[in-house]
């Protein structure tokens, strides 16, 4: 192997990776693809026995392109079996790929780390290498990744992107070293898409003088594209039977025998990934360039075809970890722990890259369709009421309640790492008699969450109380030392110039105009910044429906037209020329003022195309920082294609940056992004960030993932996104613009939430901070016996500059296991304090393998953080 100057040099090399690519619901139902993944499995070993006596140079190879297709595979082997594919390891016919699916930017730090801890067991009991991950159709990895799969022992990332209706990422095919968040670098292969052997060979039907002609073709073109190096990587499925999902292809096997047999033709080399990775060593680093950012991806627009259960999948998370937290201070539970880890497979494999079948939009109704949805749909709804068993159980073990009592009091805690003052309405069944089952009752479990449970946004009734939480902390309270809600004389309501109304609070003023809903104003009382700027079409969340425009054209095909032979070519199927046709709400149809002692409202209710309701309530409180907007969309039966966005025209200088959260890791929007990535449109967790030189304003809004940055951008993706004075920010709320295999209708209600922050500009520690609070809200429960106050930390990190990301239970050994952040551009020290006595601590990979001791005294364990970076410390305590 080597590097060439001349556009004319020879192709010395073929290599072959042949694979079942794992689509969850594309070509057949969930169900049956697992089993069938597991009968690609046995028929590859088969194969691979059959062949031993083959010349080595043609001897077929194969790869297990993600690992949650051997754990299906080890349920049913027997002993026999797994010698057999350990003889196959050894003998390097058989590789495995580092990560558990192809997954989608909807991942956090811990579920991307959930789908690499089961790697040592595979290197233990099978002998598979793990050197190498592979993520193939979609168009992105979170940025995190990189330095995850580094700390797993992995040294090579394969991509095959599918550039239907996306981006290329960095040139390709090419050699690339991807420096991380904390500054290392992980080598990358960003190959063509997978199958690519076969789409230009069709090596089952096609002589192989057709077939050397197609690679010479193919050949130069990717020599004139700037390809430097003298071999070609390529993929092989299962042509012509299936391109996803299928099974191993002895027939390809024997041509490329065969045309190995060929004086003069380059030689065809199947290659497991540790072969690849090998050969690929090659070649010098000085020649192998480099490249930075997240590699944003584009695919992720099709979550919002299913926007309940997308915001739904995300909420299990935050239970999740509320449940882990508490769990950390409790005795050992095995069966909570195995309900939690089940709950954490299923969000996982709801952000998997698969939504439904291959025809879900052009036949939705079809048997196999709506089969398919049903199970896509139900992980995020099997997800959430784990989730909630598990959280409801540590409350209740937490409290020590018997399983019905009457009630003395309220258990409070806060899961984040803010002080909060919350009022809430107490349910009268809370202060009479309590049972344990109430616990799992969506009416009696999440009284703080108002978009849960109740109608509309109708007060839920009950004594108002005001309760006071230091951060990370259990407070017990005695239901006579609750006080209630003090009314804050900053907050008013009245008529202002022009005939225009408002409502105020001590830190921010907004004026609407009653005849249409219409925000005329947000000031920021603070800082003086008056940080909408509404014009005829756009003030603060202004709800828009988009669509096609049908008078040009009103199809899917408007925006892409697919050709399958240009998108091989790396050309772009988008029509820059699309025509979209935008809409406001169609009618108000209401405007109205609501109170409580702490919080004064703007709710109002519109009708708009593709929604017969939307339900927007802007809570402007004396206790949070923040305006919280609840939600309500009562969404319509549209099977044509269309969007509804939230849209906000903010009030900032021409020049104005952008930030997003990207699974637990800041990204400056085009400054920390690859190349030919996503500017267009981004997922973002925890908060997008839009600021000038003097103000920011960040909008938390996990329910809500995907975004769009100064105006639509949906279409050609952008080079860059232009800076002009006065941008958009749009939430994008739901679309069902996929032509393939995504839902395409999504009625129903739908509740949301986001929040709205404003300020000078503050680093990105103290913005977390403020996501955080909102998105990890407080949790309540009754206390059978709560004879006075009690207040107990559950946990303190000692730098206000490093954040708890995440804690869940170790999953291969005892203890806890806190993912800490340093977002800071310098290194960061710090404590934290477990609130229990500490027997041992351990720095960890995503693997859990032990990277280096830590230092601990007591309770506290002492952490130090690179910049950028993601620290998991393992901690062992002795729990009360």
């Amino acid at each position: 192997m080597g590097t060439f100057s001349m556009d004319d040099r020879p192709l010395q090399d073929i290599y072959l990776l042949h694979h079942s690519h794992y689509d969850r619901g594309y070509t057949h139902s969930q169900v049956v693809i697992d089993q069938l993944q597991v009968d690609f499995i046995n028929q590859a070993i088969e194969m691979l026995e059959a062949t031993r006596d083959w010349e080595a140079a043609s001897q077929p190879r194969w790869t297990i392109e993600v690992h949650e297709q051997l754990r299906r595979w080890l349920e049913y082997a027997d002993a026999a079996d797994i010698q057999r594919m350990r003889d196959l390891v050894s003998a390097g016919r058989i590789g495995l790929g580092a990560i558990q699916y192809n997954t989608t930017p909807l991942s956090s730090v811990e579920s991307l780390c959930k789908q690499l801890v089961t790697i040592p067991r595979y290197r233990r009991e099978l002998g598979f290498p793990v050197r190498v991950a592979f993520q193939h159709d979609v168009t992105g990895v979170p940025w995190v990744m990189s330095d995850l799969l580094l700390d797993a022992g992995v040294e090579l990332l394969v991509m095959a992107i599918n550039l239907h209706t996306g981006g290329n990422g960095p040139k390709r095919p090419g050699y690339f070293k991807w420096r991380t968040p904390s500054g290392r670098m992980l080598k990358v292969f960003s190959g063509h898409h997978y199958g690519t052997f076969d789409a230009i060979t069709e090596p089952v039907t096609t002589p192989l003088l057709s077939m050397k002609a197609q690679i010479d073709t193919f050949w130069q073109g990717v020599v004139d594209g700037g390809y430097p190096h003298d071999f070609l990587y390529l993929t092989t499925t299962h042509s012509p039977v299936a391109d996803d999902n299928g099974a191993p292809c002895i027939m390809t096997a024997e041509k490329v025998r065969e045309w190995n047999r060929q004086p003069g033709y380059p030689p065809i080399t199947y290659v497991t990934p540790e072969l690849l990775l090998e050969k690929l060593r090659a070649i010098p680093d000085s020649l192998i360039p480099e490249h930075r950012g997240d590699w944003t991806d584009f695919w992720n627009y099709g979550a919002g075809s299913t926007a309940l259960e997308t915001a739904m999948n995300g909420d299990s998370k935050r239970k999740l970890y509320a449940s882990a937290l508490l769990g950390a201070r409790l005795p050992d539970d095995r069966r909570l722990k195995a309900l939690q880890r089940r709950a954490w497979d299923e969000v996982i494999c709801f952000e998997e890259h698969t939504w439904g079948m291959a025809p879900q939009a052009s036949n939705p109704n079809h048997a196999h369709c709506v089969t398919v949805a049903m199970h896509k749909r139900n992980l995020a709804h099997t997800a959430q009421e784990l989730a909630r068993y598990v959280l409801a159980s540590r409350l209740a073990s937490h409290a020590g309640n018997p399983v019905m009592h009457s009630t003395e009091g309220l258990l409070a805690v806060n899961p984040s790492a803010m002080a909060r003052r919350v009022t809430l309405a107490l349910p009268p069944r809370w202060t009479a008699i309590y049972g344990h089952l109430h616990g799992f009752q969506y009416r009696h479990s999440e009284v703080f969450n108002l978009l849960g449970e109740l109608q509309e946004f109708l007060p839920s009734g009950g004594r108002p109380i005001e309760v006071a939480l230091a951060p990370f902390s259990v407070v017990r309270i005695p239901w006579e030392a609750c006080p209630e809600p003090q009314a804050d004389a900053s907050l008013i309501d009245g008529v202002a110039a022009g005939g225009s109304h408002f409502v105020e609070s001590a830190t921010h003023r907004l004026v609407y105009q009653p005849g249409d809903g219409r925000i005329l104003s947000l000031l920021d009382k603070q800082t003086g910044w008056e940080a909408v700027l509404p014009d005829d079409d756009y003030d603060l969340l202004t709800p828009v429906h988009e669509k096609p425009d049908p008078a040009v054209d009103g199809s899917r095909q408007s925006y892409y037209r697919r050709d399958c032979d240009k998108e091989r070519r790396l050309g772009s199927c988008w029509n820059p020329d699309w025509k979209a046709l935008r809409s406001g709400p169609s009618a108000l149809l209401g405007c109205r003022v609501m109170r409580t002692a702490r919080t004064i409202s703007l709710v109002r209710e519109y009708a708009i195309e593709g929604a017969s309701r939307v339900i927007q309530k802007f809570d402007i409180s004396a206790d949070c920082p923040w305006i919280e907007v609840g939600i309500i969309i009562h969404k319509d039966r549209i099977e044509t294609p269309e969007s509804l966005y939230f849209a906000s025209r903010f009030n900032l200088q021409a020049e104005w940056e952008a930030e997003f959260d990207a699974s637990g890791i800041p990204v400056r929007l085009d400054t920390d992004q690859l190349e030919q990535t996503s500017r267009g449109w981004v997922t973002a967790e925890a908060f997008t960030r839009m600021a000038d030189r003097s103000h920011q304003v960040a909008v938390f809004a996990p329910d809500i993932p995907l975004v769009q940055f100064g105006t639509f951008h949906f279409g050609k993706p952008p080079v860059a996104i232009p800076r002009p004075a006065a941008p958009l920010h749009l939430l994008w709320v739901c679309n069902n613009y996929w032509e393939t295999n995504f839902p395409i209708t999504q009625e129903g209600v739908i509740r949301l939430s986001c929040a709205i922050h404003t300020s000078g500009c503050s680093d990105r520690a103290a913005l977390y901070r403020l996501a955080d609070a909102y998105a990890r809200k407080p949790l309540f429960l009754p206390l059978a016996s709560c004879p006075s106050r009690r207040d107990e930390p559950l946990l303190r990190v000692s730098n206000p500059g490093l954040r708890l990301v995440s804690v869940d239970a170790a999953s291969s050994c005892d203890g806890n296991i806190y993912r800490l952040a340093n977002y800071q551009t310098t290194v960061q020290e710090g404590e934290l304090d477990v609130g229990a006595r500490i027997c041992s601590a351990v720095v960890v990979s995503p693997t859990e393998a032990v990277l280096a001791d830590c230092e601990f005294k007591d309770s506290s364990v002492c952490c130090t953080i690179p910049p950028n970076a993601v620290l998991s410390i393992l901690v062992n305590s002795i729990n009360r």
